[in-house]
Protein backbone atom coordinates (compact mmCIF):
# COMPACT_ATOMS: atom_id res chain seq x y z
CA UNK A 1 0.00 0.00 0.00
CA UNK A 2 1.28 3.51 -0.61
CA UNK A 3 2.12 5.46 1.99
CA UNK A 4 2.31 9.11 2.80
CA UNK A 5 4.78 12.21 2.90
CA UNK A 6 5.35 14.95 5.42
CA UNK A 7 6.42 18.53 4.20
CA UNK A 8 10.09 17.62 3.70
CA UNK A 9 9.93 14.32 2.14
CA UNK A 10 8.21 11.78 0.03
CA UNK A 11 8.20 8.76 1.33
CA UNK A 12 8.46 5.40 -0.78
CA UNK A 13 5.46 3.10 -1.95
CA UNK A 14 5.94 0.02 0.03
CA UNK A 15 7.30 -2.71 -2.12
CA UNK A 16 7.65 -0.28 -5.01
CA UNK A 17 10.84 1.20 -6.60
CA UNK A 18 9.04 2.91 -9.00
CA UNK A 19 7.43 5.26 -7.92
CA UNK A 20 6.72 8.40 -10.03
CA UNK A 21 6.63 10.69 -6.66
CA UNK A 22 10.38 9.92 -5.30
CA UNK A 23 11.55 13.45 -5.02
CA UNK A 24 8.91 15.61 -6.11
CA UNK A 25 5.30 15.25 -7.49
CA UNK A 26 5.55 18.04 -9.87
CA UNK A 27 5.71 16.60 -13.43
CA UNK A 28 7.89 18.53 -16.15
CA UNK A 29 10.30 17.44 -19.05
CA UNK A 30 13.32 17.52 -16.31
CA UNK A 31 11.80 15.06 -13.51
CA UNK A 32 10.48 12.80 -16.96
CA UNK A 33 13.72 12.18 -18.61
CA UNK A 34 15.73 11.71 -15.07
CA UNK A 35 13.37 8.91 -14.13
CA UNK A 36 15.26 6.11 -15.19
CA UNK A 37 18.18 6.78 -13.38
CA UNK A 38 16.41 7.48 -10.18
CA UNK A 39 14.28 4.26 -10.63
CA UNK A 40 17.17 2.83 -11.38
CA UNK A 41 19.04 3.53 -8.83
CA UNK A 42 15.95 2.84 -6.29
CA UNK A 43 15.32 -0.56 -7.81
CA UNK A 44 18.86 -1.59 -7.46
CA UNK A 45 18.85 -2.94 -3.96
CA UNK A 46 15.13 -4.79 -3.95
CA UNK A 47 16.76 -6.35 -6.98
CA UNK A 48 20.06 -7.66 -5.23
CA UNK A 49 17.94 -8.51 -1.90
CA UNK A 50 15.60 -10.89 -4.74
CA UNK A 51 19.08 -12.18 -6.18
CA UNK A 52 20.35 -12.86 -2.04
CA UNK A 53 16.99 -14.52 -1.45
CA UNK A 54 16.80 -16.68 -4.10
CA UNK A 55 20.19 -18.08 -3.67
CA UNK A 56 19.42 -19.21 -0.37
CA UNK A 57 15.83 -20.70 -0.60
CA UNK A 58 14.82 -21.06 -4.72
CA UNK A 59 18.82 -22.88 -6.42
CA UNK A 60 16.90 -23.13 -9.33
CA UNK A 61 15.50 -19.73 -9.81
CA UNK A 62 19.48 -18.27 -8.48
CA UNK A 63 20.71 -20.94 -11.47
CA UNK A 64 18.57 -18.96 -14.13
CA UNK A 65 19.07 -15.21 -12.99
CA UNK A 66 22.84 -16.44 -13.11
CA UNK A 67 22.50 -18.00 -16.57
CA UNK A 68 20.55 -14.60 -17.81
CA UNK A 69 23.47 -12.57 -16.52
CA UNK A 70 26.23 -14.57 -17.68
CA UNK A 71 24.37 -14.04 -21.27
CA UNK A 72 23.34 -10.72 -21.20
CA UNK A 73 27.25 -10.11 -20.10
CA UNK A 74 28.71 -12.83 -22.57
CA UNK A 75 26.84 -11.02 -25.94
CA UNK A 76 27.69 -7.72 -24.73
CA UNK A 77 31.61 -8.97 -24.67
CA UNK A 78 31.44 -10.82 -27.65
CA UNK A 79 29.80 -8.09 -29.90
CA UNK A 80 32.30 -5.46 -28.49
CA UNK A 81 35.35 -8.17 -29.47
CA UNK A 82 33.60 -8.45 -32.78
CA UNK A 83 33.64 -4.66 -33.25
CA UNK A 84 37.66 -3.94 -32.36
CA UNK A 85 38.36 -7.31 -34.32
CA UNK A 86 36.22 -5.75 -37.30
CA UNK A 87 37.53 -2.17 -36.81
CA UNK A 88 40.59 -1.85 -34.48
CA UNK A 89 40.50 -0.77 -30.75
CA UNK A 90 39.36 2.84 -30.90
CA UNK A 91 36.88 2.78 -34.20
CA UNK A 92 35.46 -0.61 -32.75
CA UNK A 93 34.84 1.22 -29.21
CA UNK A 94 32.99 3.57 -30.95
CA UNK A 95 30.97 1.19 -33.11
CA UNK A 96 29.87 -1.22 -30.23
CA UNK A 97 29.15 2.19 -28.44
CA UNK A 98 26.89 3.77 -31.11
CA UNK A 99 25.20 0.49 -32.51
CA UNK A 100 25.24 -1.77 -29.26
CA UNK A 101 25.41 0.21 -26.14
CA UNK A 102 23.22 3.59 -26.50
CA UNK A 103 20.35 1.71 -28.27
CA UNK A 104 19.98 -0.66 -25.20
CA UNK A 105 20.60 1.83 -22.31
CA UNK A 106 17.90 3.77 -24.93
CA UNK A 107 15.55 1.22 -25.00
CA UNK A 108 15.55 0.95 -21.17
CA UNK A 109 14.85 4.56 -20.94
CA UNK A 110 12.34 4.26 -23.18
CA UNK A 111 10.29 1.50 -21.40
CA UNK A 112 10.81 3.04 -18.41
CA UNK A 113 9.73 6.89 -19.43
CA UNK A 114 6.52 5.19 -20.98
CA UNK A 115 5.86 3.40 -17.67
CA UNK A 116 6.51 6.78 -15.98
CA UNK A 117 3.90 8.62 -17.92
CA UNK A 118 1.01 6.24 -17.61
CA UNK A 119 1.37 6.64 -13.55
CA UNK A 120 2.31 10.12 -12.67
CA UNK A 121 -0.01 12.30 -11.45
CA UNK A 122 -2.73 8.87 -11.26
CA UNK A 123 -4.88 8.34 -8.09
CA UNK A 124 -3.49 4.88 -7.08
CA UNK A 125 -6.66 4.65 -4.10
CA UNK A 126 -9.50 5.17 -7.84
CA UNK A 127 -10.66 1.97 -8.63
CA UNK A 128 -10.27 3.22 -12.42
CA UNK A 129 -8.00 6.55 -12.42
CA UNK A 130 -4.88 4.76 -11.22
CA UNK A 131 -3.38 5.08 -15.08
CA UNK A 132 -3.30 6.58 -17.61
CA UNK A 133 -4.20 5.25 -21.02
CA UNK A 134 -3.36 5.94 -24.81
CA UNK A 135 -5.58 4.51 -26.92
CA UNK A 136 -4.67 5.71 -30.27
CA UNK A 137 -4.69 2.42 -32.59
CA UNK A 138 -1.19 2.49 -34.37
CA UNK A 139 0.28 3.18 -30.61
CA UNK A 140 -1.36 -0.21 -29.25
CA UNK A 141 -0.45 -1.95 -32.91
CA UNK A 142 3.40 -1.38 -32.26
CA UNK A 143 3.54 -1.46 -28.57
CA UNK A 144 1.29 -4.75 -28.21
CA UNK A 145 -1.97 -2.61 -26.88
CA UNK A 146 0.31 -1.87 -23.94
CA UNK A 147 -1.04 2.02 -24.20
CA UNK A 148 -4.43 0.73 -22.70
CA UNK A 149 -2.51 0.53 -19.16
CA UNK A 150 -5.87 1.12 -16.95
CA UNK A 151 -7.03 -2.26 -18.81
CA UNK A 152 -3.88 -3.89 -17.94
CA UNK A 153 -3.57 -2.65 -14.39
CA UNK A 154 -7.01 -3.91 -13.32
CA UNK A 155 -6.45 -7.73 -15.44
CA UNK A 156 -3.19 -8.06 -15.50
CA UNK A 157 -3.37 -11.85 -16.88
CA UNK A 158 -5.55 -10.56 -19.49
CA UNK A 159 -3.66 -11.54 -22.94
CA UNK A 160 -2.73 -8.71 -24.69
CA UNK A 161 -5.03 -9.03 -27.56
CA UNK A 162 -8.07 -8.89 -25.74
CA UNK A 163 -7.14 -5.93 -23.35
CA UNK A 164 -9.11 -3.56 -26.00
CA UNK A 165 -12.04 -5.23 -25.43
CA UNK A 166 -11.38 -5.04 -21.10
CA UNK A 167 -10.90 -1.21 -21.92
CA UNK A 168 -14.04 -0.51 -23.60
CA UNK A 169 -16.03 -2.13 -20.45
CA UNK A 170 -14.26 0.88 -18.24
CA UNK A 171 -13.27 3.72 -20.61
CA UNK A 172 -16.77 5.46 -19.88
CA UNK A 173 -15.48 5.65 -15.82
CA UNK A 174 -12.04 6.74 -16.74
CA UNK A 175 -11.24 10.17 -15.99
CA UNK A 176 -11.42 12.16 -19.25
CA UNK A 177 -7.83 13.29 -18.77
CA UNK A 178 -6.31 9.59 -18.27
CA UNK A 179 -7.80 8.84 -21.30
CA UNK A 180 -5.30 10.00 -24.25
CA UNK A 181 -5.65 9.22 -28.05
CA UNK A 182 -2.55 10.62 -29.34
CA UNK A 183 0.76 9.79 -27.11
CA UNK A 184 3.03 12.47 -29.40
CA UNK A 185 0.69 15.45 -28.81
CA UNK A 186 0.33 14.57 -25.18
CA UNK A 187 4.15 14.39 -25.23
CA UNK A 188 4.76 17.88 -26.85
CA UNK A 189 1.95 19.74 -25.11
CA UNK A 190 3.00 18.44 -21.36
CA UNK A 191 6.96 19.00 -22.15
CA UNK A 192 6.99 21.97 -24.78
CA UNK A 193 3.93 24.01 -24.73
CA UNK A 194 2.99 23.36 -21.09
CA UNK A 195 6.72 25.32 -20.55
CA UNK A 196 5.31 28.16 -22.32
CA UNK A 197 1.80 27.64 -21.26
CA UNK A 198 1.67 25.84 -17.50
CA UNK A 199 -1.94 25.59 -17.57
CA UNK A 200 -1.44 22.76 -20.60
CA UNK A 201 0.22 20.49 -17.85
CA UNK A 202 -1.30 17.58 -16.31
CA UNK A 203 -2.58 17.90 -12.67
CA UNK A 204 -2.85 15.61 -10.54
CA UNK A 205 -6.38 13.21 -10.25
CA UNK A 206 -7.91 12.46 -7.16
CA UNK A 207 -5.61 11.64 -4.50
CA UNK A 208 -1.91 11.81 -4.63
CA UNK A 209 -0.34 8.42 -3.57
CA UNK A 210 0.76 9.44 -0.80
CA UNK A 211 -1.97 10.66 0.37
CA UNK A 212 -3.96 7.82 1.54
CA UNK A 213 -8.10 7.82 2.15
CA UNK A 214 -7.58 7.82 6.10
CA UNK A 215 -5.46 10.58 5.96
CA UNK A 216 -2.88 9.24 8.22
CA UNK A 217 0.80 9.97 8.14
CA UNK A 218 2.95 6.41 7.58
CA UNK A 219 5.96 6.28 8.83
CA UNK A 220 8.61 5.37 6.06
CA UNK A 221 9.07 2.26 4.68
CA UNK A 222 11.75 -0.13 6.71
CA UNK A 223 14.47 -2.17 4.81
CA UNK A 224 12.69 -5.22 6.67
CA UNK A 225 9.51 -4.51 4.96
CA UNK A 226 11.38 -4.87 1.42
CA UNK A 227 12.77 -7.95 2.62
CA UNK A 228 9.97 -9.65 3.47
CA UNK A 229 8.38 -8.28 -0.07
CA UNK A 230 11.13 -9.85 -1.44
CA UNK A 231 10.82 -13.03 0.32
CA UNK A 232 7.49 -13.07 -0.38
CA UNK A 233 8.66 -12.80 -4.33
CA UNK A 234 11.26 -15.68 -4.27
CA UNK A 235 8.65 -17.67 -2.10
CA UNK A 236 5.95 -17.47 -5.20
CA UNK A 237 8.50 -18.17 -7.74
CA UNK A 238 8.81 -21.89 -5.44
CA UNK A 239 5.16 -22.95 -6.31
Amino acid sequence: MPVAQDSTNAWPLAGDATITWRHTNAHNWLVASTYFFVSSYWQSEPIKDFIRKARVSNRRLYRQIIREYVLWIGVAIGLLALACGMHGLRRGLLVWTFATALPALFALWTIMLFNYVQHVHTDPWSAHNHSRTFDGRLLNYLLFNNGLHTAHHEGASTHWSELPAAYAKIKEQIHPELRESNFWWWVFRQYFLAVLVPSLGSTQIGRAPFDPPTGEKVRKVRSESVGEAVEAGVNAQMI
